[in-house]
């Protein structure tokens, strides 16, 4: 995509446009190659997110991949598209514990209509924790959250 914009436009038009998930999770961006579709970000896992174990309950965990996955389709479309979840995947490999977990979104492949999404999360010691992949419906980006994410 030619006028995709630069990757630290990309990442103000992502802090402009504010996100209660991202408040939620303390996401953090840590880079953006919306050329590639990777883009990768630290989640803290508080306490109120473990369970009696000490783990973090999965769907939590489920809630971050789709976060990471789905701002790598945004970055990818060059902030042309959204990209709500039509259907995830998540395989739990190990329990995540308080503390901060690191994500990866990519972009597999994005049609017109289509994208195929993978991710991951590593905890503190860069064991992985959780994979996922999804498949997500590529939607216009609404103009009143173009507007925001252009400091608007």
């Amino acid at each position: 995509m030619a006028d995709r914009p630069d990757n630290d436009t990309i990442a103000r038009m992502f802090q402009n446009m504010g996100s209660n998930t991202r408040r939620l999770f303390g996401a953090q961006f840590q880079s953006i190659d919306a050329a590639a579709g990777v883009v990768t970000m630290t989640f803290e896992a508080k306490a109120e997110f473990c369970n009696s174990l000490g783990v973090v309950q999965g769907g939590l965990l489920s809630a971050m991949l789709d976060e990471v996955m789905a701002v790598a389709a945004l970055a990818h479309s060059g902030m042309t598209q959204v990209a709500p979840t039509l259907e995830m995947k998540t395989c739990y490999l190990s329990g995540a514990r308080q503390g901060t977990l690191s994500g990866e979104g990519r972009v597999v492949k994005m049609g017109r209509s289509i994208a195929f999404l993978e991710g991951n999360l590593r905890d503190p010691a860069g064991n992985l924790v959780a994979t996922a992949t999804a498949t997500c419906a590529m939607r216009p980006f609404p103009e009143e959250l173009r507007k925001k994410a252009m400091g608007g």
